[in-house]
């Protein structure tokens, strides 16, 4: 309940007015917007969304979500978690093989269109854990990233946990996203491509 266009106006964006979309149904998240990040803000979740793929507007949801963390520090917290999504509308062949596996030829053999594949995995190493998920559909790959961190323990402990997590890391885990897919799918962010 806290998170009015007044609150959110003058906690988050530091502004007097603030373009707000509000849900029909109360299963939907209220949307705030502001000229570098979106917040989609839900019962039980808060989404910072940078609306460009930029250091600025990384840095200002991270700004967002700290000060979040600060103003409400008796809540909750189950997990953090930073996700990046690209797109390949041309993805190399190489990158394809990842999506080839033994049962393909059956499920033709047994009259079954694959129009979709997934393909997930659990990551672990010094950017804490990374869930990979790979995407492939008619109109090319997507490529999602989820650095997550848990946030167990006493509230202190869980807000303690997510600000580590979050504190100076948004902008370097999506460096580090791009330097996953250049080093093993050898793929490149266009030039100029700002939107995230």
């Amino acid at each position: 309940m806290i998170f009015t266009p007044e609150w959110v106006g003058s906690r988050l964006f530091h502004q007097d007015e603030v373009e707000t979309l509000i849900a029909l149904l109360p299963i939907f998240p209220v949307i705030y917007r502001h000229s570098e990040v979106v917040l989609e803000a839900s019962a039980g979740r808060l989404v910072f969304h940078p609306r460009f793929n930029t250091d600025s507007s990384l840095e200002a949801a991270q700004r967002m979500a700290l000060t979040v963390l600060d103003d409400l520090p008796r809540t909750p917290l189950l997990g953090v978690g930073i996700n990046f999504c690209f797109i390949e509308r041309n993805p190399p062949a190489a990158m394809l093989q990842v999506f080839n596996h033994d049962d393909d030829r059956l499920i033709a053999r047994a009259e079954w269109d694959n129009p979709e594949t997934t393909v997930t995995r659990k990551l672990t190493g010094q950017h804490g854990t990374l869930n990979l998920s790979l995407g492939r559909k008619a109109d090319g790959i997507t490529i999602d990233f989820n650095f997550h961190t848990d946030t167990i323990g006493t509230i202190e402990q869980a807000t303690a946990a997510a600000r580590q997590a979050i504190d100076g890391r948004v902008v370097r885990l999506r460096d580090t996203a791009l330097g996953f897919m250049r080093d093993i799918y050898h793929l490149q962010l266009e030039e100029g491509d700002e939107h995230g």
